[in-house]
């Protein structure tokens, strides 16, 4: 019975409730907050990173698959062999071009300048194939 509970749960949960645990893509970042999703509620698949460092380093390795510029701001989309996407965005400069191999800790580019101009910030967000999904970062 207790076996056939756990297989039950287990086929019914989400990657909400295994995210795996990744290295912190900024030196000494801190998780400063959840962006806030529809309807002011926290979305937790976004992660918003701030740091007195500004150099950003992958946290997985993949290829570049897009890049996007929107309000000054650079969005890095990288793709790995498990059709997992990582996306870096609120850089404000970037090292890689479309179909670059990376690696892990590999920089990607520089998080955007803060208003104070002592720290930087920007976000990072992982989707399992079209799924935004929540990860850990340890920072």
């Amino acid at each position: 019975m207790k076996t056939r509970i756990l297989i039950l749960l287990l086929s019914m949960s989400s990657n909400w409730a295994f995210s795996q645990l990744y290295k912190c893509p900024l030196k000494q970042g801190i998780i400063s907050h959840p962006k806030l999703g529809r309807n002011s509620n926290p979305d937790y698949t976004t992660i918003r990173l701030l740091s007195k460092h500004k150099k950003v380093i992958s946290i997985s390795e993949g290829f570049v698959t897009k890049i996007s510029l929107l309000n000054s701001n650079y969005i890095v989309f990288i793709r790995n062999e498990r059709d997992e996407f990582f996306i870096y965005s609120d850089l404000n400069k970037i090292y890689l071009k479309v179909g670059d191999k990376i690696k892990v800790n590999q920089k990607i580019g520089n998080a955007m300048s803060e208003d104070d101009g002592n720290s930087y910030t920007f976000s990072i967000q992982h989707y399992d194939k079209t799924e935004p999904t929540k990860i850990e970062i340890d920072c």
